[in-house]
């Protein structure tokens, strides 16, 4: 499964330790995921053209006694950040700091390199967002955890219609994640069956402002990355935006109409930044 998901079409991949794995895999997994680094390094290493989706790994929480022998197993080459789950505070982040900064010099890594997704999935960590957010330049981005949040405010089991309970959680961790200059990531749609709760639930998460969205399942791929990508309706309606404001500035114009409405610059900034997203991801 490891070596399979290096070629999908998602931007990274999140190789884990801690939920998804049985107590007594714990060593298993981290030994696993240690080869498979060190075989990608070695390949990388014959081939310097080679590609993959960023590589993450999921490690067990900050003052858990197996997060130790997690660092211990899968901070080496090849290994691009980590996905800390069930962060609280931003002295949790500081201690995985510390730690990395001691191991990256003894295993020939680049001091800084490896970078931190940070979970948060409780109400603590959600008041705690814009401090954990800017707690560490390791720190890439927050992603929302769904299902321990839901847990703790005992939420009902099934999500319903577009997840709407989650609403004020998620769009918390999105203005801090902005505020800091950060990525922010959305939670799973747990049913990888339900194909039209998933698209609705992903193309949601767009709108609420996240920059991505974690999956479980590769026949989830598709839908998420359709739902992230603008459409070609919306590049065009961008590109006319753009074009309407900039033969207007060139006409010494001050107010700017453009399809009933004014435009100013924070409507133009959005339409060039939708734009370079587009051709970044190469939609056309």
């Amino acid at each position: 499964m490891i070596d399979k998901s290096m070629s999908l079409p998602v931007d990274a991949i999140m190789m884990d330790i801690e939920d998804g794995v049985a107590p007594e895999a714990k060593e298993t997994s981290r030994k696993q995921i240690a080869a498979s680094l060190d075989q990608l390094t070695a390949r990388m290493k014959e081939n310097p053209g080679l590609r993959t989706p960023a590589r993450y790994v999921r490690i067990n929480a900050v003052g858990h006694e197996r997060m130790h022998a997690d660092l211990d197993s899968v901070v080496r080459p090849g290994l691009e950040g980590l996905a800390v789950p069930k962060v609280d505070s931003p002295e949790q982040v500081k201690i995985v700091e510390k730690i990395l900064d001691e191991r990256e010099p003894k295993m020939g890594m680049p001091k800084g390199g490896v970078r931190l997704l940070c979970a948060l999935e409780s109400p603590r960590g959600l008041f705690n967002a814009f401090a954990i957010a800017s707690s560490s330049p390791r720190v890439i981005g927050l992603m929302f955890g769904a299902e321990d949040y839901a847990r703790e405010l005992n939420l009902p089991l099934r999500r319903e219609g577009e997840a709407t309970d989650l609403i004020y959680g998620r769009s918390h961790l999105v203005n801090a994640a902005a505020a800091a200059h950060i990525q922010s990531v959305d939670g799973v749609w747990p049913n990888f069956q339900d194909t039209e709760g998933l698209r609705k639930f992903a193309l949601q998460a767009r709108r609420l402002g996240f920059s991505g969205m974690s999956l479980i399942h590769p026949a989830q791929i598709d839908l998420v990355n359709e739902a992230f990508t603008p459409t070609a309706e919306e590049l065009d309606y961008c590109r006319r935006v753009i074009q309407a404001f900039d033969d207007a500035r060139a006409r010494g114009e001050g107010a700017i109409a453009f399809g009933g409405q004014l435009l100013d610059m924070p409507i133009v900034d959005r339409a060039r930044q939708m734009v370079a997203l587009a051709e970044f991801l190469g939609a056309k």
